[in-house]
Protein backbone atom coordinates (compact mmCIF):
# COMPACT_ATOMS: atom_id res chain seq x y z
CA UNK A 1 0.00 0.00 0.00
CA UNK A 2 2.90 2.31 0.72
CA UNK A 3 4.28 1.72 -2.75
CA UNK A 4 0.89 2.48 -4.35
CA UNK A 5 0.55 5.75 -2.45
CA UNK A 6 4.04 6.85 -3.46
CA UNK A 7 3.48 5.98 -7.10
CA UNK A 8 0.24 7.98 -7.24
CA UNK A 9 1.72 11.20 -5.90
CA UNK A 10 4.91 10.92 -7.89
CA UNK A 11 3.04 10.90 -11.21
CA UNK A 12 2.64 14.70 -10.92
CA UNK A 13 5.46 16.75 -12.44
CA UNK A 14 7.49 18.63 -9.80
CA UNK A 15 6.25 22.06 -10.95
CA UNK A 16 2.63 20.93 -10.87
CA UNK A 17 3.11 19.54 -7.37
CA UNK A 18 4.46 22.95 -6.36
CA UNK A 19 1.64 24.95 -7.92
CA UNK A 20 -1.29 22.79 -6.87
CA UNK A 21 -1.62 24.23 -3.34
CA UNK A 22 -1.49 27.78 -4.76
CA UNK A 23 -4.10 26.94 -7.40
CA UNK A 24 -6.35 25.43 -4.77
CA UNK A 25 -5.83 28.46 -2.59
CA UNK A 26 -6.70 30.80 -5.45
CA UNK A 27 -9.86 28.83 -6.17
CA UNK A 28 -10.88 29.02 -2.54
CA UNK A 29 -10.11 32.75 -2.50
CA UNK A 30 -12.22 33.24 -5.64
CA UNK A 31 -15.12 31.38 -4.07
CA UNK A 32 -14.75 33.50 -0.94
CA UNK A 33 -14.72 36.71 -2.98
CA UNK A 34 -17.81 35.64 -4.92
CA UNK A 35 -19.60 34.83 -1.68
CA UNK A 36 -18.49 38.15 -0.20
CA UNK A 37 -19.72 40.00 -3.31
CA UNK A 38 -23.11 38.33 -2.99
CA UNK A 39 -23.21 39.20 0.71
CA UNK A 40 -22.29 42.81 -0.07
CA UNK A 41 -25.41 43.22 -2.20
CA UNK A 42 -28.43 44.74 -0.53
CA UNK A 43 -31.37 42.42 0.03
CA UNK A 44 -34.31 44.33 -1.45
CA UNK A 45 -37.85 43.03 -1.11
CA UNK A 46 -40.93 44.28 -2.93
CA UNK A 47 -44.41 43.64 -1.53
CA UNK A 48 -47.41 44.09 -3.80
CA UNK A 49 -50.40 44.38 -1.49
CA UNK A 50 -52.58 44.58 -4.58
CA UNK A 51 -51.81 42.92 -7.88
CA UNK A 52 -54.31 42.49 -10.65
CA UNK A 53 -53.81 44.86 -13.56
CA UNK A 54 -51.37 45.76 -16.30
CA UNK A 55 -50.19 48.81 -14.34
CA UNK A 56 -48.95 46.58 -11.54
CA UNK A 57 -47.28 44.21 -13.98
CA UNK A 58 -45.44 47.15 -15.53
CA UNK A 59 -44.37 48.32 -12.08
CA UNK A 60 -42.90 44.90 -11.40
CA UNK A 61 -41.19 44.75 -14.79
CA UNK A 62 -39.62 48.17 -14.34
CA UNK A 63 -38.31 47.30 -10.88
CA UNK A 64 -36.83 44.06 -12.17
CA UNK A 65 -35.32 45.89 -15.14
CA UNK A 66 -33.73 48.49 -12.87
CA UNK A 67 -32.30 45.74 -10.65
CA UNK A 68 -30.85 44.05 -13.76
CA UNK A 69 -29.35 47.24 -15.17
CA UNK A 70 -25.60 47.88 -15.25
CA UNK A 71 -26.04 50.50 -12.54
CA UNK A 72 -27.71 48.18 -10.00
CA UNK A 73 -27.08 44.52 -10.87
CA UNK A 74 -24.01 44.37 -8.63
CA UNK A 75 -25.67 46.31 -5.81
CA UNK A 76 -28.92 44.53 -5.03
CA UNK A 77 -30.64 41.18 -4.81
CA UNK A 78 -34.30 41.81 -5.68
CA UNK A 79 -37.06 39.56 -4.39
CA UNK A 80 -40.68 40.25 -5.32
CA UNK A 81 -43.67 38.94 -3.39
CA UNK A 82 -47.37 39.42 -4.01
CA UNK A 83 -50.29 39.48 -1.58
CA UNK A 84 -52.68 39.98 -4.45
CA UNK A 85 -56.01 40.11 -2.67
CA UNK A 86 -55.64 43.40 -0.82
CA UNK A 87 -55.51 41.82 2.66
CA UNK A 88 -53.69 44.12 5.14
CA UNK A 89 -53.14 41.29 7.63
CA UNK A 90 -51.40 39.15 5.05
CA UNK A 91 -49.27 42.07 3.90
CA UNK A 92 -48.26 42.78 7.50
CA UNK A 93 -47.21 39.16 7.89
CA UNK A 94 -45.27 39.43 4.66
CA UNK A 95 -43.40 42.53 5.88
CA UNK A 96 -42.51 40.77 9.14
CA UNK A 97 -41.21 37.76 7.23
CA UNK A 98 -39.10 39.98 4.96
CA UNK A 99 -37.61 41.67 8.01
CA UNK A 100 -36.75 38.33 9.61
CA UNK A 101 -35.20 37.16 6.33
CA UNK A 102 -32.65 39.98 6.48
CA UNK A 103 -34.16 42.68 4.29
CA UNK A 104 -32.12 45.85 3.88
CA UNK A 105 -34.81 47.68 1.89
CA UNK A 106 -38.54 46.93 1.62
CA UNK A 107 -40.60 48.61 -1.09
CA UNK A 108 -44.36 48.39 -0.61
CA UNK A 109 -47.56 48.97 -2.46
CA UNK A 110 -49.61 49.30 0.74
CA UNK A 111 -53.29 48.35 0.82
CA UNK A 112 -53.98 50.42 3.94
CA UNK A 113 -52.58 53.70 5.24
CA UNK A 114 -52.59 52.51 8.87
CA UNK A 115 -53.00 48.73 9.17
CA UNK A 116 -49.38 48.02 8.23
CA UNK A 117 -47.84 50.52 10.63
CA UNK A 118 -46.80 48.05 13.34
CA UNK A 119 -45.00 45.79 10.88
CA UNK A 120 -43.35 48.78 9.22
CA UNK A 121 -42.19 50.22 12.55
CA UNK A 122 -40.74 46.85 13.51
CA UNK A 123 -38.81 46.78 10.22
CA UNK A 124 -37.47 50.29 10.78
CA UNK A 125 -36.30 49.37 14.28
CA UNK A 126 -34.33 46.54 12.72
CA UNK A 127 -32.56 48.96 10.39
CA UNK A 128 -34.67 48.33 7.29
CA UNK A 129 -35.32 51.21 4.88
CA UNK A 130 -39.06 51.10 4.10
CA UNK A 131 -40.46 52.74 0.97
CA UNK A 132 -43.98 52.91 -0.45
CA UNK A 133 -45.16 54.08 -3.84
CA UNK A 134 -48.39 55.61 -5.12
CA UNK A 135 -50.46 54.66 -2.08
CA UNK A 136 -49.20 55.86 1.29
CA UNK A 137 -48.84 54.90 4.97
CA UNK A 138 -48.90 57.09 8.06
CA UNK A 139 -45.99 55.45 9.90
CA UNK A 140 -43.39 58.21 10.05
CA UNK A 141 -40.32 56.01 9.60
CA UNK A 142 -41.42 55.00 6.08
CA UNK A 143 -40.94 57.12 2.97
CA UNK A 144 -43.93 57.55 0.66
CA UNK A 145 -43.19 58.18 -3.02
CA UNK A 146 -46.43 59.40 -4.50
CA UNK A 147 -48.28 62.00 -6.45
CA UNK A 148 -50.36 64.53 -4.57
CA UNK A 149 -53.53 62.48 -5.02
CA UNK A 150 -55.72 65.20 -3.56
CA UNK A 151 -54.31 67.88 -5.86
CA UNK A 152 -54.41 65.57 -8.88
CA UNK A 153 -58.06 64.67 -8.28
CA UNK A 154 -58.97 68.32 -7.75
CA UNK A 155 -57.39 69.21 -11.08
CA UNK A 156 -59.19 66.35 -12.81
CA UNK A 157 -62.49 67.31 -11.18
CA UNK A 158 -62.02 70.97 -12.06
CA UNK A 159 -61.38 70.06 -15.69
CA UNK A 160 -64.72 68.25 -15.72
CA UNK A 161 -66.50 71.18 -14.04
CA UNK A 162 -65.05 73.57 -16.60
CA UNK A 163 -65.91 71.36 -19.57
CA UNK A 164 -69.49 70.95 -18.35
CA UNK A 165 -69.72 74.63 -17.44
CA UNK A 166 -70.78 73.69 -13.91
CA UNK A 167 -73.80 71.61 -14.90
CA UNK A 168 -74.13 67.92 -15.75
CA UNK A 169 -74.28 64.31 -14.62
CA UNK A 170 -71.09 62.48 -13.66
CA UNK A 171 -70.35 58.77 -13.36
CA UNK A 172 -67.44 58.02 -11.00
CA UNK A 173 -65.21 54.97 -11.47
CA UNK A 174 -63.25 54.64 -8.26
CA UNK A 175 -60.15 52.57 -7.53
CA UNK A 176 -59.70 50.13 -4.64
CA UNK A 177 -61.81 51.10 -1.65
CA UNK A 178 -59.67 51.43 1.47
CA UNK A 179 -56.45 52.27 -0.37
CA UNK A 180 -55.32 55.81 0.43
CA UNK A 181 -54.65 56.69 -3.22
CA UNK A 182 -58.23 55.83 -4.19
CA UNK A 183 -60.03 57.26 -1.16
CA UNK A 184 -58.11 60.55 -1.27
CA UNK A 185 -59.04 61.09 -4.92
CA UNK A 186 -62.73 60.36 -4.33
CA UNK A 187 -62.95 62.76 -1.39
CA UNK A 188 -61.09 65.53 -3.21
CA UNK A 189 -63.23 65.32 -6.35
CA UNK A 190 -66.50 65.36 -4.45
CA UNK A 191 -65.35 68.28 -2.31
CA UNK A 192 -64.56 70.32 -5.41
CA UNK A 193 -67.85 69.49 -7.12
CA UNK A 194 -69.75 70.56 -3.99
CA UNK A 195 -69.01 74.12 -5.13
CA UNK A 196 -71.10 73.52 -8.26
CA UNK A 197 -74.78 72.85 -7.44
CA UNK A 198 -75.43 71.93 -11.05
CA UNK A 199 -73.01 69.00 -11.01
CA UNK A 200 -74.42 65.67 -9.86
CA UNK A 201 -72.71 62.35 -9.24
CA UNK A 202 -75.39 60.02 -10.56
CA UNK A 203 -73.44 56.83 -9.95
CA UNK A 204 -70.27 55.33 -8.47
CA UNK A 205 -68.69 51.98 -9.18
CA UNK A 206 -65.62 50.37 -7.62
CA UNK A 207 -63.37 49.62 -10.56
CA UNK A 208 -60.53 48.20 -8.43
CA UNK A 209 -58.06 49.69 -10.92
CA UNK A 210 -58.89 46.90 -13.36
CA UNK A 211 -60.33 47.32 -16.85
CA UNK A 212 -62.21 43.98 -16.77
CA UNK A 213 -63.78 44.95 -13.42
CA UNK A 214 -64.63 48.42 -14.75
CA UNK A 215 -66.24 46.91 -17.80
CA UNK A 216 -68.36 44.58 -15.68
CA UNK A 217 -69.42 47.21 -13.15
CA UNK A 218 -70.18 49.92 -15.72
CA UNK A 219 -72.16 47.39 -17.79
CA UNK A 220 -74.28 46.64 -14.73
CA UNK A 221 -74.76 50.33 -14.04
CA UNK A 222 -75.74 51.13 -17.63
CA UNK A 223 -78.08 48.14 -17.95
CA UNK A 224 -80.96 50.28 -16.65
CA UNK A 225 -79.67 53.62 -17.91
CA UNK A 226 -78.81 55.39 -21.13
CA UNK A 227 -75.51 56.97 -22.08
CA UNK A 228 -77.60 60.06 -22.79
CA UNK A 229 -78.04 60.35 -19.02
CA UNK A 230 -74.28 60.75 -18.49
CA UNK A 231 -72.34 63.88 -19.42
CA UNK A 232 -68.87 62.93 -18.21
CA UNK A 233 -67.01 60.03 -16.60
CA UNK A 234 -64.47 60.54 -13.82
CA UNK A 235 -62.23 57.47 -13.76
CA UNK A 236 -59.21 56.57 -11.70
CA UNK A 237 -58.73 53.93 -14.38
CA UNK A 238 -61.09 52.60 -17.02
CA UNK A 239 -61.73 55.06 -19.85
CA UNK A 240 -60.88 52.35 -22.37
CA UNK A 241 -63.81 50.08 -21.41
CA UNK A 242 -66.03 53.17 -21.22
CA UNK A 243 -65.24 53.95 -24.88
CA UNK A 244 -65.46 50.29 -25.90
CA UNK A 245 -68.91 49.94 -24.34
CA UNK A 246 -70.08 53.01 -26.23
CA UNK A 247 -68.68 51.52 -29.45
CA UNK A 248 -70.72 48.40 -28.77
CA UNK A 249 -73.79 50.57 -28.19
CA UNK A 250 -73.32 52.04 -31.67
CA UNK A 251 -72.39 55.52 -30.46
CA UNK A 252 -70.28 57.50 -32.94
CA UNK A 253 -66.97 58.92 -31.77
CA UNK A 254 -68.25 62.47 -32.06
CA UNK A 255 -71.16 61.63 -29.74
CA UNK A 256 -69.30 59.61 -27.12
CA UNK A 257 -69.41 60.62 -23.46
CA UNK A 258 -65.88 61.88 -22.67
CA UNK A 259 -63.83 60.37 -19.90
CA UNK A 260 -61.29 61.96 -17.58
CA UNK A 261 -59.01 59.16 -16.48
CA UNK A 262 -55.55 57.71 -16.19
CA UNK A 263 -52.75 57.12 -18.67
CA UNK A 264 -53.61 53.80 -20.26
CA UNK A 265 -52.50 53.82 -23.87
CA UNK A 266 -56.00 53.24 -25.25
CA UNK A 267 -57.15 56.36 -23.40
CA UNK A 268 -54.29 58.36 -24.85
CA UNK A 269 -54.83 56.98 -28.35
CA UNK A 270 -58.50 58.00 -28.16
CA UNK A 271 -57.41 61.63 -27.76
CA UNK A 272 -55.73 61.73 -31.17
CA UNK A 273 -57.78 63.01 -34.14
CA UNK A 274 -59.94 60.21 -35.52
CA UNK A 275 -58.23 60.31 -38.92
CA UNK A 276 -54.71 59.84 -37.48
CA UNK A 277 -52.92 56.91 -39.10
CA UNK A 278 -51.51 54.69 -36.38
CA UNK A 279 -49.75 51.37 -36.90
CA UNK A 280 -51.81 48.49 -35.52
CA UNK A 281 -54.91 50.49 -34.54
CA UNK A 282 -58.15 48.52 -34.68
CA UNK A 283 -61.48 48.06 -32.91
CA UNK A 284 -61.81 50.35 -29.91
CA UNK A 285 -58.03 50.63 -29.67
CA UNK A 286 -57.75 53.53 -32.08
CA UNK A 287 -57.76 57.34 -32.40
CA UNK A 288 -61.26 58.75 -31.76
CA UNK A 289 -60.81 62.50 -31.43
CA UNK A 290 -62.21 62.45 -27.88
CA UNK A 291 -61.94 65.66 -25.90
CA UNK A 292 -60.73 63.79 -22.83
CA UNK A 293 -58.24 64.05 -20.00
CA UNK A 294 -55.51 61.70 -18.77
CA UNK A 295 -53.17 61.96 -15.80
CA UNK A 296 -49.88 60.16 -15.27
CA UNK A 297 -49.33 58.23 -12.08
CA UNK A 298 -47.36 55.49 -13.72
CA UNK A 299 -45.26 52.38 -13.20
CA UNK A 300 -42.09 54.47 -13.32
CA UNK A 301 -42.99 55.52 -9.77
CA UNK A 302 -42.38 52.03 -8.37
CA UNK A 303 -38.91 51.97 -9.91
CA UNK A 304 -38.26 55.45 -8.55
CA UNK A 305 -39.18 54.31 -5.03
CA UNK A 306 -36.80 51.38 -5.45
CA UNK A 307 -34.01 53.67 -6.67
CA UNK A 308 -34.51 56.20 -3.88
CA UNK A 309 -34.54 53.51 -1.20
CA UNK A 310 -31.44 51.70 -2.48
CA UNK A 311 -29.47 54.89 -3.07
CA UNK A 312 -30.34 56.17 0.40
CA UNK A 313 -29.38 52.88 2.03
CA UNK A 314 -26.04 52.76 0.24
CA UNK A 315 -25.32 56.37 1.18
CA UNK A 316 -26.50 55.98 4.78
CA UNK A 317 -29.08 58.73 4.35
CA UNK A 318 -32.53 59.12 5.87
CA UNK A 319 -35.24 60.21 3.45
CA UNK A 320 -38.19 62.47 4.19
CA UNK A 321 -41.54 60.90 5.00
CA UNK A 322 -43.04 62.09 1.70
CA UNK A 323 -41.50 62.49 -1.74
CA UNK A 324 -44.19 64.03 -3.91
CA UNK A 325 -43.96 63.36 -7.64
CA UNK A 326 -45.60 65.46 -10.36
CA UNK A 327 -48.65 63.98 -12.10
CA UNK A 328 -48.39 65.06 -15.72
CA UNK A 329 -51.65 65.80 -17.54
CA UNK A 330 -52.17 64.93 -21.21
CA UNK A 331 -55.24 66.00 -23.17
CA UNK A 332 -56.07 66.20 -26.85
CA UNK A 333 -53.95 69.36 -26.96
CA UNK A 334 -50.63 67.69 -26.15
CA UNK A 335 -50.99 63.98 -26.96
CA UNK A 336 -47.99 62.96 -29.07
CA UNK A 337 -47.12 59.64 -30.70
CA UNK A 338 -43.77 58.02 -29.96
CA UNK A 339 -41.74 56.36 -32.69
CA UNK A 340 -39.52 53.92 -30.77
CA UNK A 341 -40.39 54.59 -27.11
CA UNK A 342 -36.78 54.19 -26.02
CA UNK A 343 -35.39 56.60 -23.43
CA UNK A 344 -34.28 59.18 -26.01
CA UNK A 345 -37.67 59.14 -27.71
CA UNK A 346 -39.51 59.47 -24.41
CA UNK A 347 -37.18 62.30 -23.42
CA UNK A 348 -38.34 64.22 -26.50
CA UNK A 349 -41.82 64.54 -25.01
CA UNK A 350 -43.80 61.79 -26.74
CA UNK A 351 -46.47 60.22 -24.55
CA UNK A 352 -48.64 57.89 -26.66
CA UNK A 353 -47.78 54.55 -28.25
CA UNK A 354 -48.98 52.82 -31.39
CA UNK A 355 -50.60 49.41 -30.81
CA UNK A 356 -47.63 48.02 -32.75
CA UNK A 357 -45.38 49.14 -29.87
CA UNK A 358 -47.89 48.42 -27.10
CA UNK A 359 -50.25 45.60 -28.21
CA UNK A 360 -52.11 45.63 -24.89
CA UNK A 361 -54.51 48.62 -24.79
CA UNK A 362 -54.21 48.68 -20.99
CA UNK A 363 -50.49 49.50 -21.18
CA UNK A 364 -49.66 52.53 -19.06
CA UNK A 365 -47.93 55.30 -20.98
CA UNK A 366 -46.38 56.76 -17.81
CA UNK A 367 -43.08 54.91 -18.10
CA UNK A 368 -40.70 57.86 -18.41
CA UNK A 369 -38.59 59.47 -15.70
CA UNK A 370 -35.55 61.57 -16.42
CA UNK A 371 -34.01 59.94 -13.33
CA UNK A 372 -34.26 56.46 -14.87
CA UNK A 373 -32.29 56.36 -18.14
CA UNK A 374 -32.06 52.58 -17.72
CA UNK A 375 -35.77 52.22 -18.45
CA UNK A 376 -38.20 52.69 -21.33
CA UNK A 377 -41.44 51.22 -22.67
CA UNK A 378 -39.84 47.87 -23.44
CA UNK A 379 -38.51 47.65 -19.88
CA UNK A 380 -42.06 48.07 -18.60
CA UNK A 381 -43.29 45.27 -20.87
CA UNK A 382 -40.46 42.73 -20.60
CA UNK A 383 -38.36 43.55 -17.53
CA UNK A 384 -35.30 44.16 -19.74
CA UNK A 385 -33.35 47.39 -19.10
CA UNK A 386 -32.18 49.69 -21.88
CA UNK A 387 -28.64 49.13 -20.62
Amino acid sequence: MKQLFTRTTSTLPPLRRLLTPFVMGAALMGATLNTQAAEDKLNVYVSFGFYGNTWMEQNRNMMEALAASKDYKDKINLKVQVVGNGDPQRQSQQINAMTEAGADVIVLYPVSPTALNRAIKNACRRGVTVMTWDSTVTESCATNVHADNKLQAEHQAQWIADKLEGKGNILMINGLNGAAASDDRVKAAKALWSKYPGLKVVGEVEGKWSDPVVREEVSKFMAVRSWNDIDMVFAQLGCYPVYALQDEAGIADADKVPCAGSAENAERLALLPADTKVDGASGSYRPMGIDGYTFEVGPAMGAQALKYGVDAKLAGKKLDHDIVMPAKVVTADNAKLCTTADFADLSSGCNTFSPALAPNPETSTAVYSEELPQLNLNASLTGTPEY
